[in-house]
């Protein structure tokens, strides 16, 4: 299965939004609920993405709130936004019942304000009759003390409606361990009871920062999931075992291996090109994927171009920054159809001098 590849600068491209026609906004109470309908003179998004209609409404910040939109008509979707850019979404929801075309978002405000609401069709523009509530959900209950597991351990548990939720609705049971700055963990979540979710991060009192999140993995059942977490410094960290659905329950196993640290890869400069082959002898990446990684030196402000093509396969480019202390990798930007046909094409302005990783899979 051979390959190439290779990375060149381009020239900077500038393009500026064009503010467009405010439109116009229904106000909704939170306690109220509303019955409307996507019709034909309703708003319609870029390209016909979908239909939607637009509803302000004023919350306080730390505010917990429910938003429902249901239809029999077409599949829904609720997304938050601030009244300055009805553009950028702070949260949405597709299917927070767990299933059908009703939708259920819990977000929790973050200042005192005002915010749009767009009830929306998921996808296309038929629209019909739905109907839309806003209320206001209880305190959260105080997070229980994690669980201690080790790296190199398993634990097994159950999910059950006695559970913890989390904002989004689910029941989720917590573990902590502590790790270094670089270290690199595998945490692999196996059930056969639910479609499994595993999430890590740290607790900033009652509140739980996410760091990294997988609902699927390799080597496993369909319903497994597994990461690869590079902690960032020294410091205990908490993984949450949930479902993705919120009606998920049942047995699971969670484990934390030791994971090696990733090889630099194959040394490349600006200009190169390389031709290459996948082969299963090939190393793989932190979500088990057969991978060829490339290494290579850039300067703030240079903006890049990496092109990758293959007639064997689909392929797929990610570029990494490499810290220099501790060799952590952070995903910056990845394309799989950038360019013609199967072939990948991935540009992007890099921000610091320092080292930086193509990974072509």
């Amino acid at each position: 299965m051979r390959r190439s590849i290779s990375i060149a600068t381009v020239s900077v491209l500038a393009l500026m939004a064009v503010a467009g026609p405010a439109m116009a906004q229904e106000a909704i109470r939170i306690g109220a609920s509303v019955t409307g309908a996507l019709t034909e003179t309703d708003a319609v998004a870029p390209d016909d993405g979908y239909r939607y209609d637009l509803y302000r409404f004023a919350a306080h910040a730390g505010q917990r709130l429910e938003i429902t939109m249901r239809s029999e008509a077409f599949d829904t979707y609720l997304g938050v936004y601030n009244p300055e850019s009805d553009t950028d979404e702070l949260d949405g929801d597709d299917d927070g019942f767990g299933g059908g075309t009703d939708s259920r978002l819990r977000f929790t405000a973050d200042r005192d304000g005002d915010y749009l609401l767009r009830a929306r069709t998921l996808s296309g523009t038929d629209g019909g009759a739905y109907t839309l509530s806003i209320s206001e959900r209880p305190p959260a209950v105080r997070a229980p003390r994690p669980t201690a597991i080790r790296i190199g351990q398993s634990r097994t548990g159950e999910l059950t409606s006695r559970d913890p939720e989390t904002d989004e609705g689910g029941t989720y049971d917590a573990y902590n361990f502590r790790a270094g700055r670089g270290d690199r963990v595998g945490i692999r979540l196996a059930s056969s009871a639910f479609d499994s979710v595993v999430r890590v991060g740290t607790m900033d009192g009652g509140t739980f920062n996410e760091l990294a999140q997988n609902d699927d993995g390799p080597g496993g059942g369909a319903l497994d999931s597994y990461l690869v977490f590079t902690a960032p410094a020294h410091d205990t960290y908490v993984v949450r075992v949930t479902s993705l659905g919120v009606a998920g329950a049942g047995a699971y196993e969670l484990s934390l291996m030791e994971v090696p640290a990733v090889a630099p890869g194959e040394a490349i400069t600006i200009g190169d090109a390389i031709e290459g082959e996948l082969v299963a002898t090939d190393g793989t990446n932190d979500a088990g994927q057969l991978a060829d990684g490339y290494r290579f030196s850039g300067r703030a402000g240079q903006r890049i171009q990496v092109e990758m093509a293959s007639t064997a396969f689909d392929t797929f480019l990610e570029l990494f920054s490499i810290d220099g202390s501790s060799g952590a990798m952070t995903s910056l930007r990845s394309d799989d159809d950038g360019g013609e046909g199967t072939d990948s094409r991935l540009t992007y302005t890099l921000t610091a001098d320092g080292d930086y990783r193509i990974e072509a899979r």
